[in-house]
């Protein structure tokens, strides 16, 4: 999968407000414009940027984008466009700021913001499993972690930097298998040792009753 263009637009000016167009091959540095020659580049949209690309990914709607006024009278839509290497043809990831609890998912040949063409708007859960299913191709936590616990591992803003990945919930198992995962190393075989574990341990008190009663047998 490779990201095309994250574009933001707004229905009530109907246009294109910023249309950004990411390298298709190599990396994708995003520096921020000072507004003038003695500012530095905090504050320029950056930060908001990343979390853009993480909400149309299945992440939860930005702070930054809630609640302001200025967002809610421009009514904007927000449009992340991906390559699934399929000939002229491209998946859209679409929300619109003023309804965040919902999103749209369509294919097609070029970007479209006749509606009509979206198809109906679908719930955040589902659109979050639709979303990974893309991605990964697979529902199946066999097969992968969650799209989720991958997600903050691939895309990180500069001030969160990766302290808080490691959470009391995110156990050292649970990060090595996201990073074998991303490095196609067999990710499962920690998962696969407990099983064999539980395993051993019910052999392990079929014995031990076996041993009890050898003198009963004898």
């Amino acid at each position: 999968m490779i990201l095309n263009r994250l574009v933001i637009y707004s229905r009530k000016d109907e246009e294109i407000k910023k249309n950004y167009k990411f390298n298709q091959v190599g990396l994708n540095i995003i520096l921020g414009s000072k507004r003038d020659k003695d500012d530095d580049s905090n504050g320029v949209g950056k930060s908001s940027m990343v979390a853009s690309i993480r909400y149309m990914l299945g992440s939860k709607v930005p702070p930054d984008l809630k609640d302001r006024k200025k967002i809610e009278d421009a009514d904007f839509m927000i449009l992340l466009e991906v390559d699934l290497e399929k000939e002229n043809e491209y998946i859209y990831f679409g929300r619109i700021l003023n309804n965040p609890d919902k999103g749209y998912i369509f294919t097609s040949k070029d970007l479209t913001f006749n509606e009509d063409n979206w198809g109906k708007p679908i719930g955040d859960s589902k659109y979050k499993k639709e979303v990974e299913k893309i991605v990964l191709g697979n529902n199946d936590d066999k097969l992968h972690p969650s799209f989720a616990s991958i997600r903050e591992f691939v895309i990180r803003d500069e001030k969160l930097g990766f302290n808080d990945i490691i959470l009391p919930n995110r156990t050292a198992a649970k990060c090595y298998e996201i990073l074998d995962y991303l490095f196609e190393i067999e990710f499962n075989g920690e998962n696969q040792i407990k099983e064999l574990k539980k395993e051993q341990e019910k052999l392990e008190q079929k014995l031990k009753a076996i041993e009890l009663l050898t003198a009963d047998i004898t």
